[in-house]
């Protein structure tokens, strides 16, 4: 499958990986911003008398579990995105060399076929019987 389409899968990757940077650099950034911010405003602490001195300190910890959390994230929806992405192509494939019944959603459709003929599924079918009735 790679193989028969290795654009798609290049493409797919690198978007991806993009997607995934963007996604993890803002989690991280936001949540180290914040951090910074209340530690310099003193909400962690209900008296006025102590401050934090090193607000970098905690906002290192919160980078790391933000961090983690973003990477588990991104990591299973970029698994999921590609595993839609090999469906498709597997659909793709299997139709257009049996002419077998496709699974795409209708707006995909137009995209499995180089003629773009359109594909009659279920619904359609049992329209066209009950016509002929």
């Amino acid at each position: 499958m790679i193989a028969g389409n290795p654009g798609t899968y290049a493409a797919m990757n690198i978007v991806g990986w993009i997607m995934t940077a963007i996604g993890k650099g803002v989690i991280v950034g936001l949540s180290v911003f914040v951090t910074i911010v209340l530690a310099q405003e003193n909400k962690w602490v209900e008296t006025p008398d102590y401050k934090v001195q090193q607000p970098f300190v905690p906002a290192f910890l919160v980078l790391l579990v933000a961090w983690l959390v973003s990477s588990l994230f991104f990591s299973v929806f970029d698994f999921a995105a590609l595993t839609i992405m090999q469906c498709f192509l597997t659909c793709k494939e299997v139709s257009a060399t049996t002419g077998g019944k496709v699974f795409a959603p209708k707006a995909l459709r137009s995209y499995l076929r180089k003629t773009g003929e359109e594909y009659k599924d279920d619904d359609d079918i049992k329209n066209d019987n009950k016509e002929d009735d």
